[in-house]
């Protein structure tokens, strides 16, 4: 038994179970930052420009590395706003562990400077919100932290440290860690045997199939099941954007993103299967029109590791409460020595491949534009020919996500794309993170000039901790969603609530002694991103683009018809 502070109990905790980076914008009590560098010198603590900064780096890093994230907000009004940017976490299902800190119970409610009820800020954004009330209860709540965050659907956690708390001493016996839960998934679920063979049943009696993987299948790393079982069944495959990479789509049973942010040809493959197979998805609207992409009477079968998702929007024919790798591996199994139903679907199969190839010479032709202002088109083909296959991109919401998510081509599987669950601004802060846990990788932010300028401030912090990450800015000088729906929706008035006047980031990025070079014609694209890329700073290539271009979205269809 040992006698000690309760923040050096708090650090020794943070140690042990691997903490690696934490991420803050500095504040009370900063006899954490005192501890952790006395105490803890590998954890690398990144001081950034805000709260909401911190949260988004600290999911990025766990994304990346499957482990929790760590980030810090001060009392008050540091808390709010790291509150705020564990929206997109918990959006997203990532594991990020919120510390804040807290005054003292003596002073509470007694309108001390910053002062706020914190702990009901986190109420939405959290899966576990707790204030430690004794520093002897620090380990215990440390661990307990780590176990919620990783469980079943992985999500924030916050816990609030009172001041008076982690300054007192207490007696503390050995330190344990579950390592388990150091990581995700902390354990794999194995599903009911019965219902998987009933799984295998429905996928052989099909004629028409499609398997949809959303990010569950990339938390679970299931990625060569998913591609076994498509391969041995002869299943197509869509994916949603959160599970982009769970195939390579240039795979033949490789369909593309279907939904709202799209391929048009995914979504009409998906409209006419006959048996749709969900896995580790939460069927929502982005990724199915608002609930319209299926045909009627199409039979479903839902895979996710946590059950109250199952039929949350779509009633199903079977579902299975389960770890996405196992749970597709057993399927697999299961068809051991019987016969697939595989060659009934050849005609469904060479449908699928005909309306993918079809898709892309369509595609094709409006990347190859040399159109001034450049189309993003043009812009996302040029990305992919500069980047390797294991090259990662992050993106950011909004148009970001649909231009990057329907026409950028993941082409090895695996998780090296990565995009905002619904927070605008994320994508460039979030891309930080990952590369802070990928060091060895080559980062590429795609994101517009809106969300870019959420966090540009966070060139300083990329700079200061050698983090070269590459923004490549697509803008259009507008919030182009926004404008598109006064164009379309409200006889074009509103243009002021959505443009912008036009900034050059370029020269922005410069000031912060990072790279940058702005780019307004299509022919500059791909040196400006290998000269971006062979910079070894942080870079920012700002690509003047077309503000009325629309991108693969069906909002406008009824206006603009679509092509891809």
């Amino acid at each position: 038994m040992a006698r000690m502070l309760g923040v050096t109990a708090l650090v020794e905790m943070l140690k042990l179970y691997g903490i690696r980076a934490f991420f803050f914008m500095s504040g009370g009590p900063t006899s954490i930052f005192s501890e952790m560098s006395a105490k803890a010198p590998k954890i690398r603590q990144v001081l950034t420009h805000s709260e909401k900064g911190a949260a988004y780096m600290a999911d990025g890093y766990s994304r990346a590395s499957y482990k929790p994230g760590l980030c810090f907000g001060q009392v008050g009004p540091g808390a709010a706003n790291l509150a705020a940017g564990l929206a997109e976490p918990f959006l997203a299902s990532s594991p990020v562990i919120a510390l804040t800190g807290m005054r003292q119970a003596e002073v509470l409610n007694r309108n001390a400077y910053q002062e706020l009820e914190q702990i009901k800020c986190f109420d939405p954004v959290t899966k576990w919100n707790v204030a430690v009330g004794r520093a002897s209860r620090i380990p215990d709540m440390v661990r307990t932290a780590f176990r919620i965050a990783t469980s079943g659907r992985p999500r924030p956690v916050q816990l609030s440290l009172p001041v008076d708390v982690i300054s007192s001493e207490a007696d503390y016996d050995e330190f344990v860690c579950a390592e388990e839960f150091t990581r995700i998934p902390p354990v794999r679920i194995h599903p009911d045997p019965t219902l998987v063979s009933e799984a295998f049943d429905l996928l052989r009696e099909s004629e028409r199939p499609v398997l949809i993987a959303g990010g569950g299948v990339i938390a679970s790393q299931a990625w060569e099941a998913v591609q076994t079982l498509a391969e041995k069944l002869s299943v197509p495959v869509a994916t949603t954007l959160s599970g982009k990479g769970s195939i390579a789509e240039n795979h033949p049973l490789a369909i593309g993103v279907p939904g709202r942010y799209s391929r048009k040809s995914a979504t009409a493959i998906v409209q006419q299967a006959d048996l749709v197979l969900y896995v580790g998805c939460k069927v929502g609207s982005i990724s199915s029109s608002g609930w319209t992409i299926l045909a009627k009477g199409v039979k479903i079968v839902q895979i996710d590791i946590d059950p109250t998702q199952i039929g949350w929007n779509y009633p199903v024919n079977l579902g299975i409460a389960g770890d996405a790798k196992v749970t597709l591996e057993g399927i697999t199994r299961s068809s051991k020595g019987k016969r697939t139903g595989a060659a009934k679907r050849k005609k469904w199969v060479d449908f699928v491949k005909s309306t993918v190839k079809a898709w892309r010479e369509e595609a094709a032709k409006l990347s190859s534009s040399d159109a001034i202002p450049i189309s993003v088109h043009r812009v996302v083909k040029d990305l992919r020919a500069s980047l390797k296959n294991d090259d990662v991109v992050v993106a950011d919401t909004g148009y970001a996500a649909a231009w990057s998510g329907a026409l950028f081509d993941v082409l090895e599987p695996g998780r090296t794309y990565y995009r905002s669950a619904g927070s605008l601004g994320w994508g460039f802060p979030g891309s930080i993170g990952v590369k802070l846990a990928a060091p060895n990788k080559r980062v590429v932010c795609f994101t517009g000039d809106g969300g870019f300028g959420y966090h540009l401030t966070e060139l300083e912090t990329a700079r200061r901790h050698d983090l070269p990450v590459v923004t490549l800015v697509i803008n259009n000088g507008t919030l182009a969603f926004e404008r598109h729906d006064f164009v379309y929706f409200l006889g074009g008035k509103g243009y002021e609530a959505a443009d912008y006047l036009d900034t050059n980031f370029a020269k922005i990025s410069e000031a912060f002694g990072c790279y940058g070079r702005r780019v307004e014609r299509p022919n500059e694209i791909n040196d400006a991103v290998k000269e971006a890329l062979n910079s070894g700073k942080p870079a920012v290539v700002d690509i003047v683009t077309d503000p009325n271009e629309i991108g693969p979205v069906t909002d406008y269809e009824k206006y603009v018809p679509r092509t891809v």
